[in-house]
């Protein structure tokens, strides 16, 4: 099976403004978002985040990364519940799937669904209505940890 590249996605995204918001959760979760962030300064893409509530229609609408779109939790299927009919292009980047029988059902062609892994792709591929379904792994693997980033400092040791 392919893996797709979310490097050649992105590349599709330069320039553009999308909104994003990041999947609520744990430290990994914000990993997985400062990923997020530094790969749309790489790309030049330009964003914001998403407030509760927002008019996104006719929008690009990134939802984060993580383990959300799982039976146990409602939060990515809420957003996607909410804003999948009026964004121009709904994206959900890399997640764990399963459950969510009639929300996957209703998405539809302007949705691209990121699998971070081969039992969610194969899930969300019996679902022929989604515009496009890739696998790519979980976007903390893109993150790009330096000594600014960790707030070292230096220590002089006698």
């Amino acid at each position: 099976m392919n893996v797709d590249s979310i490097d050649i996605f992105l590349e599709g995204l330069r320039g553009k403004q999308i909104h994003f918001k990041p999947n609520p959760g744990n430290a990994g979760d914000g990993l997985i978002a400062l990923a997020a962030f530094q790969l749309f300064k790489k790309y030049n893409i330009n964003y914001s985040l998403v407030k509760e509530g927002q008019d996104l229609k006719g929008k690009i609408v990134i939802y984060g990364g993580g383990g959300n779109l799982v039976s146990y939790y409602r939060h990515c299927s809420s957003f996607v519940k909410a804003y999948h009919q009026e964004a121009e292009e709904l994206i959900i980047f890399p997640q764990s799937v399963n459950g969510h029988k009639d929300l996957l059902s209703q998405l539809g062609k302007n949705c691209t669904i990121m699998c971070r892994e081969k039992a969610s792709l194969e899930y969300v591929s019996s679902y022929g209505n989604i515009g496009k379904v890739l696998l790519i792994p979980d976007l903390v693997f893109n993150l790009e940890i330096t000594p600014e980033l960790l707030n070292f400092k230096r220590v002089n040791k006698l």
